[in-house]
Formats: C-alpha cells, sequence, structure tokens
C-alpha cells in the first residue's frame, strides 16, 4: 500500500479500531457503570442508512448496538451465534422468534465530543463543558421482537428483512429469549397479522400462521414482564408463492474429499408421466444452490420458479423428479462443499428406480461445486451415472467484486452489522476461491488471486478440471459481443459524507482501474488527513466488464447513504459463466472479446447461450428456460453407457 508521508498511525488507523478505543473510553468515563451493565453508544448514526434499514431487519441493527456494548462478563450471543442456533429449526421449516428484554445505560446525544490529541495519532472523549459524567448517560430498556429466518444476500450483500410464505411457521423458543436481567415474561400473546387476532404462545411450541394474502404484515406481541405490560412489533414481507411438501427431505449428506468434510441437505419433488406422480425417483435432476448457501427451501422455490420462468414446474411436468441440493455451511471450501453432491448423487443413484442418467448441475457456486464433484468422482473412478452436466451463470474462471467496496467493507466491518456480514462473506473460504482479486485491508497488497483461489484451481486441475462423461452445457447472464456495462472505467461511482460527534467522515469508491490507483478515499475530519486504499497496476476494468451484474455501489449508498452514479457493475464475467479458460481474464483484451464474430469458441463447455444484454446475476429470461428445458429433454433416459458413449470428450 502507498500512503503519504504525513500520514499518521491515526490516519491509516481504520475507523473500526478507532470507535473500539472510543468505547473503551466512554465506559471508563460512566461513574457508576458494574461490570455486565451494557453501554449502548449511536455509532451507527455514523452511518445514517442504518437507521433507514426496514422493519424487518431494524432488530438486527438495535441487537448489534446492545452486542457491542455488552462487556465480556455477560457473554452476549453474536448474531451468527444466533443464526447457528436458529439451523436446526429453520432446515425443519419453522422460524423462530427472538424476544429481547435488556436494559442498559445510553450516551446522551450531544454529551461529549471527539478531539485529537498527540497531534492526531488517537482520538479521545471529553465531556463537553457543562456537562457532568452523572449527566451524560441515562439509563433505557428495550424490549423487541426479530425472526430469525434464514439471511438472504445478493451473494455478497445481504438484503433487507426476509421473505416469508402464505403458509409459514414460527416458534418462540426459550433459547430465544434474551435479556441481561432476572425478569420472566409470561402472558405472551402474538398477533401474526393473519386476520385471527392476538392468540396466547407458549415457549417452545411451534405455531402454524396461513395468511390469506400477501403483503406486509405487522406482528405484534405483549407479554408481562416486571409487573408491567411490554409490546414489541415487527414487519415482515409475505409473498404468495406456496412451496408445495417435498415427497422427501434428505439431511446428513456428506462425502469425506479431503479430510473436512461437510454437510448439506436435499428437498426431493417427484415428476409426472402423462399426468401420474412417480412414487419414488425416477428421472432425476440435481439443481445444486448457490453462494452463500443454506437457503430457505422457501427462497429455493421461488428462486426456481416465480423468478425462472416456472422451471421447477416445467421439469417435474416433463417427467423429472427435482432433487433441490442445499449446503449447511455454503461459505467453507468449494471442495468441501463437493462431498455433499458426491452423497446426493450416490444417494440419488441408490433410490433411483430404473436405470435413467442424472442431470447434475447448479446455479452461480453451485454449478462450481457440482463440476468439482464429477470431475472428482470420475478421477476416483466413482460412478456418477450423468449424463448432463449444466451451469447457470456460474463463475468458472472466477468472480467480481470492486476492489472500492471491498476496502470500505473491511474498514466498516467492526461498526456495521451489514457490513460485518458482507465482509465475512468475502473473507470466506468459499468467497476466496471464487473471487479473482481480495483485498484484505490498508496495509496489505492485493491478493490478485488469494492464495485459496491458488490452491482450489490447483486441485480442480489435479482431477481433470471438469467431467469428461456428461454432456457439460452453460449459461451466461452476460452479452457475448464484448459490450461492456453503464460503469465509466476509473470514474467516481459513489461519494458520500457523514456526521457525528462532530466528526466528518468524506469517502469517495472509485470505479477498476482507479483514480490514479486510488480505488477508495477516505477523509476523517479531525485530524484532516485523506487515506487512499489503492491498488497499483490494477491490469483490468473488471468493473465495466460484459457479463452479470449485482448492484455493489447501489447496496453502498443504501446502507450508508450519499449518492452513486451507478448501481450495478460486474460480477461473473461473460467468459467466466461460458468457461474459455485458454483467455487471460485478467486482461481486457480477453473480458471484452467480441465473441459473436469468433468462429470457434474454445469453451470448456459443449454448448453454451449467452445473454442479449448484461442482466443481473441469476435473471432467467423465457429464452434461457426453453433452452435449457430442451438440452434436458434430449439426455438419454435408457442408458447411462449410452450417454457415456456418446458425451465422453476423452
Amino acid at each position: 500500500m502507498t500512503a503519504s508521508h504525513e500520514s499518521s498511525s491515526a490516519a491509516r488507523s481504520s475507523k473500526s479500531r478507532l470507535l473500539s478505543a472510543v468505547r473503551a473510553e466512554l465506559r471508563a468515563l460512566h461513574p457508576n457503570l458494574a461490570s455486565d451493565d451494557i453501554l449502548q453508544i449511536p455509532l451507527s448514526s455514523l452511518l445514517p442508512g442504518s437507521s433507514g434499514a426496514s422493519a424487518g431487519s431494524a432488530w438486527r441493527e438495535l441487537y448489534y448496538s446492545l452486542f457491542q456494548g455488552a462487556p465480556a462478563a455477560l457473554a452476549m450471543p453474536s448474531l451468527d451465534e444466533l443464526s447457528d442456533r436458529a439451523l436446526r429449526y429453520q432446515t425443519s421449516g419453522v422460524t423462530p422468534l427472538i424476544l429481547a428484554n435488556y436494559t442498559y445505560q445510553a450516551l446522551r446525544p450531544g454529551a461529549v465530543d471527539l478531539v485529537a490529541r498527540k497531534a492526531g495519532d488517537a482520538l479521545s472523549v471529553k465531556l463537553r463543558a457543562g456537562v457532568s459524567s452523572a449527566d451524560a448517560f441515562t439509563r433505557g430498556e428495550s424490549f423487541f421482537v426479530g425472526a430469525l429466518a434464514q439471511d438472504l444476500f445478493d451473494y455478497f450483500i445481504p438484503r433487507d428483512g426476509s421473505v416469508f410464505g402464505l403458509h409459514s411457521r414460527f416458534i418462540l423458543s426459550s433459547e430465544f429469549y434474551l435479556t441481561n436481567g432476572d425478569e420472566t415474561v409470561s402472558n405472551i400473546t402474538v398477533d401474526f397479522d393473519d386476520g385471527r387476532g392476538a392468540q396466547a404462545v407458549a415457549f417452545d411450541k411451534v405455531v402454524d400462521v396461513a395468511y390469506p394474502n400477501g403483503g406486509k404484515k405487522h406482528l405484534r406481541v405483549t407479554a408481562l414482564s416486571g409487573g408491567k405490560t411490554k409490546t414489541a412489533e415487527l414487519e415482515i414481507e409475505v409473498t404468495e408463492v406456496i412451496v408445495p411438501p417435498p415427497d422427501e427431505h434428505w439431511t446428513g449428506l456428506g462425502f469425506d474429499i479431503g479430510g473436512n468434510p461437510a454437510t448439506g441437505h436435499a428437498w426431493v419433488y417427484y415428476g409426472k408421466d402423462k399426468g401420474v406422480k412417480h412414487t419414488s425417483i425416477v428421472d432425476p435432476i440435481i439443481i445444486s444452490e448457490g453462494f452463500p448457501g443454506n437457503y430457505s427451501l422457501f427462497y429455493l422455490w421461488w428462486s426456481l420458479t416465480d423468478n425462472a420462468q416456472g422451471l421447477a414446474w416445467s421439469l417435474l411436468a416433463a417427467g423429472r423428479d427435482v432433487i433441490i441440493l442445499g449446503y449447511d455451511n455454503g461459505t467453507t471450501y468449494l471442495e468441501d462443499n463437493a462431498g455433499v453432491v458426491v452423497a446426493c448423487v450416490k444417494k440419488t443413484i441408490e433410490q433411483r428406480q430404473g436405470s435413467a442418467p442424472l442431470i447434475v448441475g447448479g446455479a452461480c457456486m453451485g454449478g462450481v461445486i457440482v463440476r468439482y464433484a464429477l470431475a472428482y468422482m470420475e478421477s476416483e473412478n466413482i460412478d456418477h451415472q450423468t449424463g448432463l452436466y449444466f451451469s447457470i451463470d456460474s463463475p468458472h474462471m472466477g468472480i467480481s467484486a470492486p476492489a472500492s467496496v471491498q476496502y470500505l467493507l473491511g474498514e466498516l466491518a467492526e461498526l456495521d452489522e451489514k457490513a460485518d456480514q458482507a465482509y465475512e462473506k468475502l473473507q470466506s473460504p468459499a468467497g476466496q476461491e471464487l473471487l479473482l482479486y481480495v483485498m484484505q485491508g490498508y496495509f496489505f497488497d492485493p491478493a490478485v488471486p488469494s492464495p485459496l483461489r491458488t490452491a482450489f484451481l490447483g486441485k480442480l486441475s489435479s482431477i481433470g478440471s471438469f467431467p469428461k462423461i456428461p454432456k457439460k452445457i452453460g449459461i451466461a447472464d452476460g452479452v457475448g459481443d464484448g459490450t461492456g456495462n453503464d460503469v465509466i472505467a476509473g470514474s467516481a461511482v459513489v461519494t458520500a459524507d457523514v456526521s457525528d460527534f462532530d466528526v466528518n467522515l468524506a469517502m469517495t469508491l472509485y470505479a477498476a482501474p482507479g483514480n490514479d490507483q486510488v480505488m477508495l478515499e477516505l477523509k476523517i475530519d479531525p485530524p484532516g488527513i485523506p487515506i487512499s486504499f489503492t491498488w497499483p497496476s490494477c491490469p483490468f476494468t473488471i468493473d465495466s466488464a460484459p457479463g452479470s451484474t449485482e448492484q455493489y455501489f447501489g447496496a453502498v449508498t443504501q446502507y450508508i447513504g450519499g449518492h452513486a452514479t451507478v448501481t450495478d457493475c460486474c460480477f461473473v464475467p461473460t467468459i467466466s459463466a461460458l468457461s474459455i479458460s485458454k483467455l487471460d481474464i485478467y486482461s481486457d483484451q480477453a473480458l471484452y472479446e467480441n465473441l459473436a464474430v469468433v468462429t470457434i469458441i474454445d469453451s470448456d463447455l459443449d454448448e453454451y447461450l449467452w445473454n442479449t444484454e448484461n442482466a443481473r446475476h441469476m435473471e432467467i429470461t423465457p429464452s434461457m428456460a426453453d433452452w435449457l428445458l430442451q438440452r434436458v429433454a434430449e439426455v438419454d433416459v435408457h442408458s447411462i453407457g449410452e450417454v457415456a458413449a456418446s458425451y465422453a470428450q476423452g
């Protein structure tokens, strides 16, 4: 990294480390703070977008604020720990409700100033004139309800709130009653806004809710605590998607490939032949979910029906048995989750009636994991009996997340709950194995690629890179004629200026290759010294490249405010989704090549389809759905031996 010689250690310090020090000073400032007292500090107001979060996820911001102010002695569980606890309910189709009942000490607005000390090597807290330490704080209570639904992401970007179906199941589990006091709660009622009014709810009892229609619903919880009736409300979004019950539900799927086996799960839906539903698996198609994995059945069914031109319904009507495969931890190593695919394939073969070849593939990361699994099985002489492999906008040659956004998330990760989530996904093993480059902080050079990706590519190469037996097809959501998106290379794509505690933070994010190598510029005043996050010799204009897009820049302004000149940028380059691996993806010449005029495209896939525009990642157009269904229909349903002979590539 390069930085001005005038930059002091304070200027180079991340905002998160600075605020951690501020929290410690404020705790010391309080005259009567007990060791287990929560000190809630309005530091999240530095990010104005936090207060504008949707009602469905606002409880997370509140909990995160309390968690940051909690001393170690309280052993308050993190949001990640709560999500881990909720997993066993979620995989059974039940959403736990969290009921929080906390007391805290809060810093009064305007009670303190942040001041520079020692020529700017740190920031210190000072009471304002006329304010005593006793007057600087006030006692408060926080009673709120939240839904521990499975987190939704636009891949690395966390979504606001969660979406529920017309038929939903909830549980108020005693393990999710959270408090830092001795008060219990009783006489609990919940109005689920389903037209039935308030109903008594007991701890640890599942409640089935049937909504008559979709739209925003307002849950209202009342409880008696400490002699007072307390009320909390939660807004959720209900859609009119009805998920049919699966015919089978598999859990604990796993196969040890490299000594660190992962686990997964699958939902099985039987297809129909001439209108008669199968009674077992006959003609299977396995569809793997994408990053970051562990999506709910509701979300995956919606993704394969309403969001995919009714693809799942069409497959079932065509006689295919649809097996939706998920990963218990989709952010672990791709090669470990490939073992989940191996286990699913083996179980499918064991339960299949007849000898119809399998069709196996996936969306985004799922396509890469399935590719690895089938290639591994062939390298180990494990019979996968697969006639067709497919991928939908899968990053066979890597995926992109803007350098400027990666840097910013790293600086905000300890301050904002959503930034924490996004940065954790970027830095996860799967994230680093997929990303073309990883920014790990101010003091580190960009990893182009990450050592984890280099190691993964080596393992993939050692097993043959792609399976050889099945026919291989793929879809790209980006264009093939070399036309980029609306991002202007090197331009300032996001500007923001936020303030609190008399501290102003100005930021500018630039598209690759940056403004004279600068990807992100921050200026904290005081002390007023700019901090530049650079990428020396950035090799390409990746943010502008042809390919599917994601709204990285729009998400930044949504969460922290400011202005974006463009919301979306390149996510999966077209040549990556088509696996034209002989091209150098770190080269603009390759990224922007007009494939439409190339006589022979040297793809690793046997057939492929690109889009007519650079669309959002995982957009399935009618022509894409028809193209995929036609290729599925062409698979020989008589003999895997015939399929192997027909599609073997050597």
